[in-house]
């Protein structure tokens, strides 16, 4: 039996989110022994005692099933269930201090994509803004960096499309369930990330709706999975402006475009708090030598 089944188990909880559950995993060292350590234990932990005895009430044969289950649904569904603890998960998750317990993946996460920036902006992006993030993402995938990017209308859209162009990888952070791609028009844009790259969830529900809990919580995903932030169009206090503080605050390098006429306030709030001022291509990829291009 897998320790997927057991994170299932304790995951579809009621009561008892991601967060309790990982400090079950800190307190008791595994999920095994989360499962062993009997109800006085878990209580002790600080689990309500009703969820304490189901735990430790749960038979292998029922966890079993559920691995039964699951290995079904991804055969079914061509997706894949990742957890904290398997060696497909990214690596570079595993650095920072809450990183998701699972992933659902659609395609596949290799390690070179080891070697990732995030492109990120604004769904109403100028068109000069598409058209730059379009060029970053194809001249980041011609260096072999995998490009990173939420599937969202405008910049994210353009970063995607950039990186399959030139051949690239690239990786779309869904704020969805693994099988709702928000926007529709978008669905096809997913199919070609899943066969050139991979499209992610960390929401557990398959057909989970987004929401903006959602998306923000997608967004520390994004930039954790990445060396660095590319903001290339962002609005104040937005979506993006959210991952680039995020970026700083997981160590990663945080780039802004500063483009020819009209600074984007978004922009402007990134470079107020320490994000760095990129001009040309040139400076982009001067900007990432050290972090990512020399990286092996």
């Amino acid at each position: 039996m897998s320790t997927k089944a057991q994170l299932l188990a304790l995951l579809q909880l009621e009561g008892l989110g991601p967060g309790r559950v990982r400090q079950l995993i800190q307190a008791f060292g595994d999920l095994s022994a989360v499962f062993d350590a009997g109800p006085e234990a878990l209580i002790e932990a600080g689990v309500q005692e009703r969820i304490a005895r189901i735990i430790a009430s749960a038979d292998e044969e029922s966890l079993w099933a559920l691995d039964m289950q699951l290995m079904d649904y991804e055969a079914e569904r061509g997706v894949r269930f990742i957890s904290f603890d398997e060696p497909g998960y990214p690596p570079s998750l595993l650095e920072l201090d809450d990183p998701p317990l699972f992933l659902w993946c659609r395609g596949e996460i290799l390690p070179q994509d080891r070697r990732a920036v995030a492109v990120v902006g604004s769904r109403q992006a100028s068109w000069r803004g598409e058209r730059n993030a379009e060029r970053i993402a194809a001249a980041l995938a011609d260096q072999g960096v995998t490009v990173v990017s939420g599937l969202a209308r405008g910049i994210d859209t353009a970063a995607h499309r950039g990186a399959l162009r030139a051949g690239g990888r690239t990786i779309a952070v869904l704020g969805s369930g693994i099988e709702v791609i928000v926007p529709e028009e978008n669905r096809e844009l997913a199919d070609r990330i899943a066969q050139q790259g991979a499209v992610l969830s960390a929401l557990l529900h398959p057909n989970a709706y987004p929401s903006r809990q959602n998306f923000f919580a997608r967004n520390s995903v994004v930039s954790g999975l990445s060396r660095a932030v590319i903001v290339v169009e962002a609005e104040p206090d937005s979506g993006s402006v959210d991952t680039g503080l995020k970026a700083l605050g997981q160590g990663r390098r945080l780039l802004v475009v500063v483009p020819e006429r009209g600074m984007p306030a978004g922009n402007r709030q990134l470079l107020e708090v320490g994000g760095l001022p990129v001009r040309s291509m040139e400076e982009v990829l001067e900007a990432l030598e050290e972090v990512v291009l020399t990286e092996e």
